[in-house]
């Protein structure tokens, strides 16, 4: 008669190898979230480079700069949404890699480190495993945290990348519109 109560557990090798594949999937998933923010950045570009070339053919009024204006904005939205997955994603490899790698206590102090706080009895004991599959660190106490942080959609909408990137998108227009207007009002003010 067999034990149902028991636990079926696999011997360490085979787990390490399920979270080395975890690893590859996690990785593969990053590079496609960062394709994604690629592609959502030059369709960003194109439909903003096409709206103010719009204007300068003159066939357009001005005022459509401040469509070109808002255009960007959805993108940067997707683009914030996306990057918010990724860091998502990238806290879990590296759990998992620190896991391999026996330095699951440093790579925890070091996340505590730069919150300022200091670690909790928790962080003392080393788990015995590591949940698989456990993409938002809900059973690892000490990754939550940070997870909470790098995931917050504010945080990466707002990331110096992204305001290098398309806060210019959205001013430029605006600069743009006001020299047309001074450029209109001196033309019309020449005798």
């Amino acid at each position: 008669m067999t034990n149902h109560n028991r636990k079926e557990t696999c011997c360490p090798s085979c787990e390490n190898e399920f979270l080395k594949q975890e690893v590859e999937v996690i990785s593969t998933k990053v590079n496609h979230l960062d394709d994604l923010r690629h592609r959502t950045q030059s369709m960003a570009i194109a439909l903003w480079t096409a709206s103010v070339g719009v204007v300068y053919t003159g066939k357009v009024d001005p005022n459509f700069l401040f469509v070109a204006s808002v255009i960007p904005i959805p993108f940067w939205f997707l683009d914030g949404t996306y990057h918010r997955y990724q860091e998502g994603f990238t806290l879990r490899r590296r759990v998992i890699e620190a896991f391999l790698a026996n330095h699951w206590r440093k790579f925890i102090l070091d996340l505590y480190k730069r919150r300022k706080k200091r670690p909790g009895r928790l962080l003392i004991t080393r788990p015995s495993n590591i949940p698989v599959p456990d993409y938002h660190g809900n059973d690892l106490r000490q990754t939550r945290p940070a997870y909470d942080r790098l995931t917050n959609f504010h945080r990466n909408l707002f990331t110096i990348k992204m305001l290098i990137f398309y806060l210019p998108l959205v001013l430029v227009p605006k600069f743009i519109y006001v020299l047309l207007i001074c450029k209109v009002l001196k033309i019309q003010q020449s005798p």
